[in-house]
């Protein structure tokens, strides 16, 4: 799939180098496996990225995978499996968009968690299994501020 996904960028890049490409959703991979970086050709980005060029991805999420925070928990880990990811334009700005990537985070108000035993939080699930279990997602979802200017 993320071939598939490359393709549908370097299309839009074909007609406008300078395209505001914004890619989220679950991945069901983690920002350093070879299908995001490679393939997708996703590049981590955190406050150490010094040049930012318009016709590469950037994941702005990285660096909650980098200091071992995520989505998803699986046996007491979080992984970082719900990703955004933006085309440097976007990231750089200018025109009538601005992603503000400073405003990137981690949805995670208490009321989305629930007692990962022995310690920790964990998602509230809406099921386990094919059993109801009244919460939400056994993911939390990311978040970045976008502006639009007239």
């Amino acid at each position: 799939m993320a071939r598939y996904l490359r393709e549908a960028v370097d299309s839009l890049f074909d007609i406008n180098d300078k395209a505001k490409v914004l890619i989220l959703g679950d991945f069901n991979d983690m920002p350093d496996n070879n299908s995001i970086v490679k393939v997708l050709g996703a590049n981590p980005f955190s406050a150490d990225t010094t040049q930012v060029v318009d016709r590469e991805l950037y994941n702005i999420t990285y660096k909650f995978h980098k200091e071992g925070r995520g989505t998803y928990r699986f046996q007491q880990q979080w992984n970082m499996l719900d990703q955004i990811i933006v085309s440097g334009a976007l990231l750089q700005g200018g025109g009538k968009t601005e992603i503000l990537e400073k405003s990137t985070r981690i949805f995670s108000p208490e009321w989305l968690l629930e007692d990962d035993k022995p310690v920790g939080k964990k998602p509230f699930r809406t099921y386990i299994g094919m059993r109801y279990n009244g919460g939400f997602s056994d993911h939390l979802p990311v978040l970045v501020d976008i502006v639009l200017y007239k």
